[in-house]
């Protein structure tokens, strides 16, 4: 093994404009702090969200019978359908 010295550093051209917005994209305390941001914002639209009426439709459709044909039943009538829509 054999360990020299250096003796001339190489020269980078860094530019502070550069620098600088890299070292804010990377710094961790920042990063936290913008998931923070972006979470409390959400945290906002949803509390928003409870102004908005909920509003739920359901439909159901039954065929009633004592056979596969569902023509034996104790009804007159064979087909059953029932829609309901729900605000709150």
């Amino acid at each position: 093994m054999v360990i020299s010295d250096i003796e001339t550093l190489p020269e980078n051209s860094y530019e502070l404009s550069a620098l600088r917005v890299e070292s804010m994209e990377k710094r961790p305390i920042l990063k936290i702090t913008r998931l923070g941001i972006e979470t409390l914002a959400k945290v906002v639209t949803l509390a928003q969200s409870a102004y908005y009426p909920g509003v739920s439709l359901v439909g159901r459709y039954e065929e009633n019978g004592d056979n596969l044909e569902t023509s034996n039943n104790d009804f007159s009538n064979r087909h059953n359908a029932t829609v309901m829509l729900e605000a709150q």
